[in-house]
């Protein structure tokens, strides 16, 4: 699970989300469903997508959409995600 390995575990990806990044993650598991609607409807908004996982990074004083990528992802490509260098 991306959640635990990655997010949590991983050492590299916790130092980059705590340098400059605001986490957010919508949960659309829940058994409530007027909770589940609302999350869809954000999730849908923010990513143009209700696929799972989804990342995006926006940026937070124009709330424009930076980087979107669907579908696990390791820890060097998750990095890149987060951190792009240039190539």
């Amino acid at each position: 699970m991306m959640e635990e390995g990655l997010f949590i575990k991983n050492k590299l990806v916790r130092e980059a989300l705590d340098k400059g990044f605001i986490e957010l993650r919508v949960h659309t598991d829940t058994g409530d469903k007027a909770k589940l609607k609302a999350n869809l409807e954000l999730q849908s908004r923010l990513a143009e997508t209700t696929g799972l996982p989804t990342f995006v990074v926006i940026d937070t004083s124009t709330e424009k959409t930076l980087r979107r990528k669907s579908g696990v992802m390791g820890e060097a490509e998750f990095l890149e995600f987060l951190v792009p260098t240039k190539k």
